[in-house]
């Protein structure tokens, strides 16, 4: 809403600065190391990500933890965290347990898991928060229902690799970056191509 900003350091402290206001910011840390930290769409809520903790929720006016902090997820790391536009859901970039690999995650608002594994990368909301597109590897990408948590779609890009991706206008459309520096208009109903775009020298980092 403009008034709060977050930090991170390298340490894993977390600080909420209360912009325009000259005052100490607020901080919290951890026994384990923090790494990431992400409002909820009201601001009300914030999400930290960290070693052997799964996902800690804090109230974002007293930045104490809230009553609805969940007990530590089977995930050794959480790293970047994203919310869904409607505040209801949550993606977690993770490592579970026993592994070295990345997955997302799809929890709930409050933390608890709706499916450990949806995807093995980069994850986007639609606009409406009712999907959730995450990539299954370098060639394909899941669509899943947030609710459930079960994939609907499976979609391919054969010609490169994708290294982004975002929703287009009313959720009809996503938009993939590639490492062969095109964007590529992908159609959410029927998974073709309708358009391809050069538009980078290199790899679309995000588009």
């Amino acid at each position: 809403d403009g008034r709060w900003l977050l930090s991170l350091d390298n340490r894993g402290t977390v600080k909420r600065w209360h912009l325009g206001v000259r005052e100490p910011p607020a901080a919290f840390s951890d026994t384990n190391p923090l790494r990431s930290a992400t409002f909820s769409p009201d601001c009300s809520t914030i999400y930290i990500g960290g070693l052997n903790r799964g996902i800690i929720l804090l109230d974002a006016a007293s930045f104490e933890p809230s009553s609805r902090t969940q007990n530590p997820l089977p995930f050794a790391a959480v790293g970047g965290i994203i919310v869904s536009p409607d505040g209801q859901s949550i993606a977690a970039g993770a490592i579970p347990v026993g592994t070295q690999a990345w997955c997302v995650a799809l929890c709930d608002q409050n933390g608890a898991i709706r499916n450990p594994y949806v995807g093995a990368g980069y994850a986007a909301f639609s606009f409406d928060s009712q999907l959730l597109a995450t990539a299954a590897d370098e060639h394909t990408l899941t669509v899943c229902d947030v609710r459930t948590g079960k994939p609907i779609d499976t979609f391919t890009v054969s010609d490169t690799s994708i290294t982004s991706f975002f929703w287009g206008e009313e959720d009809r459309a996503l938009i993939v970056g590639c490492a062969d520096g095109t964007l590529q208009l992908l159609d959410a109903t029927s998974g073709e191509i309708t358009r391809r775009t050069e538009a980078h020298d290199g790899a679309v980092s995000r588009a």
